[in-house]
């Protein structure tokens, strides 16, 4: 039975008489709105991934079925709600127009990263290409180009299915659904993500709102609205803001799914848990929060049969998208799939310990009336022993920088990176470090030094609090906050610069820490009018350090103009062209002209003169015109008569600034660099000679 205590904390959407009594339908369809909005873009991308199996991605296909679902998702959320009581009208006002600001600002300076370097590059250029093609199967035409020594088709973040045929290597949630804006245009793909920036803190506040009241709520969401990791990966094609609505939005269904009775509503929150495999590879770590709900569920429930078959439903929507999140990267991504889906089982591993544990627990509370209360008690006096070692186990974590030094890092590629890193920091050079013993640290940086230690003392204080009431929604979400921070704390693997390394905590730990710290001071509140000021001066003070942290690259477009860049090459190509990607643009810059310009690619390091008339008489031969991409003039290869291509002779194609965030290690990122990048566009002679195309107009110095 609910305490005192937790009433008071509790949500004001409790539907006793008096609440009823005070409540309004308005209030309550604000109330559901975040939840609604979570539970239908999972419909949508639960379709859209059925659809990307069938090789069917096309707008007529996934736009009236993917609606139908989402719509379907949404009316059972939003179907019989309880009243909501009408003083909660205001904050959850203000959070729809809070997430709303945050989508409108961060529009402004969305990122335009499609030069590929790392995963959101990767994550847009598959969207780009599914904007314009019915399936993610890349086929690169190699036959346009013939066969020569050191000829290839490759990108960084594309791996090889069989020869002429690549695929990106990552589940595709986050690429089907900036496809969609893509239908539109190119800009608009590449500004879907602060909308599903904006839809996750929706995700979080309803979930802070299930745990404390709406005021607190919101006041965490403010926090980590300004937050440098949120609004960097809401910039960006990120897989992590989709997996935040996925998980925090099933979240806080499960609180949802405590007030309200209903076999489909416990159904579209199991979908909401397993879209997040449709997300992230290891989305299968997030199922033991519905382990953990559907234990303690079954526990304790007096009335057998619909608990039953509640449970059966929320379980079977979450295994049954995750099965499809698995296949649909075990079948588009199986490159990918070799290398990690060891890893996505192995994940499973919480989930079915939570189950078999809880198996013997269901079955000791069903078997006799006394059975079930004996064993309910014990669960204030694990929670005690939990808390304690949530303490302790901190403690220990924090105190890590003073004897212990983490190397886990073996990539040899990161090696070099790291290195330049550490030298810039003045850090001992070791490319093997990955810093995981300052992993509670980090959040520091972002959040202020209040944000882990209240989050740590709240934690624990939750788990009493569970202890008390034993609800099974805030299991869940304990279970899954406090084991993901146990994993990804302990070792993030993950390189370690900085705000790269934040990627990691933002989908569960960082909101887990935020609720948890919001918790804590809303009990403090309650000790008198000097406590409730101490609370607001930490508070204000958090929330100072954010902002402050993020001043220093709110305004920075991340790679801009790199659409601008890649446009004007588009523009400047003939309708025919093939395109040869030569020098250091053969690795990040042959899928960002595949994708946008749509015509056949190759890439070579460094070509002559004759393999280069070799290559343009099988271009031609194909009906093709072969035009030669580099970003500086010494990439380009000699004439026959061994005279290299000078300025004079070869013009650039364009002379942009691209701005950009600094990467660090020893401290939060904080600079920006705006260096100056040229493109060459040549045409190639007969002979193999290249020169500048007589109609060539020059971009410059543009804003994006």
């Amino acid at each position: 039975m609910t305490s005192a205590e937790d009433a008071r904390l509790r949500p004001a959407t409790a539907s006793s008489a008096g609440a009823a009594a005070e409540g309004s339908a308005v209030a309550a369809w604000l109330a559901a709105a975040p939840l609604a909005l979570c539970a239908a873009i999972a419909g949508l991308t639960t379709v859209a991934a059925i659809a990307m199996i069938a090789g069917a991605y096309r707008p007529a296909v996934v736009l009236p079925l993917g609606l139908i679902a989402a719509g379907l998702a949404a009316a059972v959320v939003l179907r019989r709600l309880p009243p909501a009581p009408t003083r909660t009208l205001l904050p959850n006002l203000l959070a729809i127009a809070g997430a709303l600001v945050f989508v409108v600002v961060n529009l402004k300076y969305s990122a335009q990263e499609i030069w590929v370097f790392r995963d959101p590059s990767t994550y847009a250029l598959t969207g780009e290409w599914l904007a314009h093609h019915a399936s993610p199967w890349i086929h690169t035409q190699p036959e346009v180009f013939g066969t020569v020594p050191g000829l290839g088709d490759g990108s960084l973040g594309f791996a090889h299915l069989k020869a002429g045929l690549v695929q990106s290597q990552y589940p595709d949630a986050a690429p089907m659904l900036v496809a969609m804006g893509g239908w539109l245009s190119d800009a608009t793909l590449l500004r879907v993500a602060p909308l599903i920036g904006g839809v996750a803190l929706l995700g979080f506040y309803a979930l802070g709102r299930a745990v404390v009241r709406e005021w607190w709520a919101l006041g965490a969401t403010a926090l980590l609205a300004v937050s440098l990791p949120m609004i960097n990966f809401s910039r960006a094609v990120y897989s992590e803001p989709i997996t935040m609505v996925f998980l925090l939005g099933g979240l806080a269904l499960l609180f949802a799914c405590e007030q309200r009775a209903g076999v489909a509503l416990h159904l579209v929150t199991g979908v909401c848990f397993g879209a997040t495999e449709l997300a992230r590879v290891d989305g299968t770590l997030y199922l033991v929060a519905v382990a953990g709900y559907a234990v303690m569920r079954l526990a304790r429930a007096t009335v057998r049969r619909p608990a039953v078959l509640e449970v059966a439903a929320l379980t079977a929507g979450a295994a049954v998208v995750s099965v499809l999140g698995m296949a649909m990267t075990h079948h588009l991504s199986p490159i990918y799939w070799t290398a990690h889906g060891k890893e996505t089982l192995g994940l499973l591993a919480p989930a079915i310990l939570v189950a078999l544990a809880g198996a013997v627990v269901v079955w000791v509370a069903w078997s006799a009336p006394g059975r079930r209360d004996r064993a309910l008690a014990l669960v204030p006096r694990t929670a005690w022993a939990v808390a304690g070692l949530i303490v302790v186990a901190a403690a220990v974590g924090a105190s890590r920088p003073l004897w212990l030094t983490s190397h886990h890092l073996i990539n040899a590629g990161f090696t070099a990176a790291e290195a330049s890193l550490q030298k810039a920091d003045h850090l001992k050079v070791d490319g093997t470090r990955d810093y995981a013993e300052s992993s509670l640290t980090w959040i520091s940086w972002y959040y202020g030094i209040v944000v882990p230690v209240a989050g740590v003392i709240g934690a624990a204080w939750l788990v009493l609090r569970f202890g008390r009431n034993g609800r099974p929604a805030l299991l869940g979400f304990l279970l899954v906050f406090l084991g993901s921070s146990v994993l990804f704390l302990a070792y993030p693997n993950i390189a370690p610069d900085q705000i790269w390394v934040m990627r990691r905590y933002l989908p569960i730990v960082i909101p887990g820490f935020l609720i948890a710290a919001a918790y804590l001071g809303c009990r403090l509140a309650g000790f008198g009018r000097l406590a409730q000021l101490a609370v607001a001066v930490l508070a204000v003070v958090s929330l100072a350090v954010a902002a402050n942290t993020t001043s220093n690259l709110f305004r920075v477009r991340q790679a801009v103009p790199e659409l601008a860049e890649v446009e004007h090459i588009c523009a400047s190509l003939p309708s025919n062209a093939a395109v040869l990607v030569v020098g250091g643009l053969t690795q990040p810059y042959t899928m960002t002209v595949r994708s946008y310009c749509r015509v056949p690619v190759a890439e070579m390091s460094a070509p002559t003169s004759a393999q280069l008339a070799g290559i343009r008489a099988t271009a031609a031969a194909h009906g093709r015109t072969l035009m030669v991409l580099a970003d500086a003039v010494q990439e380009l290869p000699a004439g026959p008569d061994g005279k290299p291509p000078s300025e004079d002779t070869v013009q650039p194609l364009s002379t942009l600034v691209i701005e950009s965030w600094n990467t660090v290690i020893g401290r939060a990122a904080y600079a920006s660099g705006h260096p100056t990048r040229s493109m060459y566009l040549v045409a190639v002679a007969p002979d193999g000679s290249v020169s500048t195309p007589s109609t060539q107009h020059v971009l410059t110095n543009i804003a994006g």
